[in-house]
């Protein structure tokens, strides 16, 4: 329950501030909240979670710490903004014992994650893209292509997004795969090919009293046919609702 305590948590975190409470033309801002969420996984036999999450950002103009995951900014190249990142991702895996068909499975658990990222803002539109390499017991590498187009309606801030993920071979089949000594009658060796993930959202953020923000995230996910075809996947997309509130000092 803690390793999905976090699932949750970090994706909240990671994926939110994005959108809530932009920082203003400061040296340095700090947030804080807190908020839940829903999450519906792809793993057979799991169920979905709703769990609290708590909130915590901090940006200046060279370091943007998120959650468990932190930006090391350098100079900006006219548009383009280039970044060395790590993060702590809770989020990928599972517990053999979130559902009862993964019996028999060894745990998949998530870690650490470098690499660096590049953001491109030409005119309203704002595009991102990174690639992160597994440390310990994070396995594989991932590559994130983002477009994102922030819309203003008075304070109310809107922002819908899509994204690419691209997610190697290793990732695949550690985290969706089954290995010969886990097949069982029914869930049968596979190893996966590296793949593309396709997502698309919406986030908002409404800020009132000056300090206060209430922010919304909802997401989805459409696995490529390398996640889909795995014997411990029973759905061909995942889903999350993300909505908290946050403080700016």
């Amino acid at each position: 329950m803690t390793r999905r305590f976090f699932s949750v948590a970090m994706g909240g975190l990671l994926a939110v501030p994005a959108v809530a409470l932009a920082a203003e033309d400061a040296s340095s801002s700090w947030a804080l909240g807190a908020g839940f969420g829903v999450v519906r996984r792809p793993y057979k036999g799991m169920d979905n979670d709703t769990l609290a999450f708590p909130f915590v950002r901090y940006e200046s103009q060279r370091l943007n710490i998120l959650g468990t995951g932190a930006d090391f900014k350098f100079a900006p190249v006219g548009a383009f903004s280039f970044r060395l990142r790590a993060r702590y991702d809770f989020g990928d895996g599972y517990d053999a014992s979130d559902s009862s068909f993964l019996r028999g499975m060894a745990d998949r658990k998530g870690g650490f994650r470098a690499g660096a990222a590049v953001v491109w803002r030409p005119g309203p539109v704002e595009m991102s893209l990174d690639w992160l390499a597994g440390l310990g017991s994070a396995k594989g590498k991932k590559a994130n292509l983002t477009f994102a187009v922030p819309l203003h309606a008075g304070p109310l801030r809107i922002t819908p997004y899509v994204a690419a993920g691209w997610v190697d071979r290793t990732y695949a089949t550690w985290y969706f795969g089954v290995r010969s000594f886990e097949a069982r009658p029914g869930r049968p060796a596979y190893e996966a090919d590296a793949t593309v993930n396709l997502s698309a959202g919406v986030r908002a953020e409404y800020p009132f009293a000056q300090r206060h923000a209430l922010f919304l995230d909802v997401s989805g996910t459409r696995y490529g046919s390398e996640i889909r075809d795995s014997p411990i996947v029973d759905r061909s997309n995942s889903t999350m609702v993300r909505v908290g509130y946050a403080y700016r000092f």
